[in-house]
């Protein structure tokens, strides 16, 4: 069965996507990903998403609408990505479990200095295709 983790999906109003990396002694140290986190037992994925939001980054967003899934497998652990469109609520961002973060723009993104996480390339992709970032 894969892990279940979910991913927010920000957008601000310059069209520009949040991102956060990794820290550099956790899996994937280094990589730039959608924050968001394990479904814990029961829990729903909007409610989940909204409350690794805060623990990670000390801010609070809502969960808006489903964006889309991405299935991943590293090695043999596998990754079911749940991705939410979310809003900005209120709270400044600090980088509680992350090395650091930021909005970024498409050609940011694609720098080879922002390695993105293998799981979240699809998503990321669609996001670009669409038109939702500049």
């Amino acid at each position: 069965m894969p892990i279940t983790v979910t991913a927010a999906v920000i957008i601000d109003e310059n069209k520009r996507l949040f991102l956060a990396k990794r820290k550099k002694n956790d899996t994937l140290g280094g990589f730039w990903e959608f924050p968001g986190g394990k479904l814990e037992p029961g829990e729903k994925p909007d409610k989940c998403l909204e409350r690794e939001i805060k623990e990670e980054l000390d801010f609070e967003i809502r969960a808006k609408a489903p964006f889309n899934f991405s299935y991943f497998e590293y090695g043999n652990k596998k990754i079911l990505l749940l991705a939410y469109l979310c809003e900005y609520i209120s709270g400044e961002a600090r980088a509680l479990e992350c090395d650091d973060f930021g909005f970024f723009e498409k050609n940011d993104i694609a720098s080879s200095k922002m390695p993105i996480a293998p799981a979240d390339v699809a998503l990321l992709n669609e996001i670009i295709e669409r038109g939702l970032i500049k």
